[in-house]
């Protein structure tokens, strides 16, 4: 979501990021199966993609200034969910055994980590004395 945002206000970077995309439809979506040829040599469609892939890095970072725009918009976006992260209050997270969806049955891993006895919905833990004879 940053990132489209950032793209979004900044309308240089969103029109530069559409050549982009436009290159790589072309390359890989008009062209299709029609074989690629420089100075002789067939290229394979493995070397497209590297080379696409080489052309969009250098095009990105280098020739333009989305580089820049693409890694505040995520350092941003990480830096908001750290932030919630660190003021979120974990507390609320988890149903008790009554609100439970089905009124329990099992217990839960919380019953068993803080040793309740009987589980969810009153029902009796299994001490194995039904296999004694």
């Amino acid at each position: 979501g940053s990132i489209v945002a950032g793209l979004v206000l900044n309308p240089a970077s969103l029109v530069w990021m559409a050549l982009l995309a436009c290159a790589w439809v072309y390359m890989f979506m008009v062209r299709g199966s029609t074989p690629l040829v420089v100075n002789g040599h067939e290229v394979t469609p493995q070397q497209k993609l590297y080379g696409m892939g080489a052309f969009s890095v250098l095009f990105v970072f280098f020739f333009t200034g989305i580089g820049s725009t693409l890694l505040t918009s995520a350092f941003l976006g990480a830096g908001v969910c750290a932030a919630h992260g660190a003021m979120r209050e974990p507390a609320d997270l988890f149903l008790e055994d009554a609100e439970a969806p089905g009124g329990g049955g099992q217990p839960t891993i919380s019953d068993i980590l803080m040793g309740k006895q009987g589980g969810a919905g009153g029902v009796a833990p299994n001490t194995g004395d039904e296999f004694k004879s």
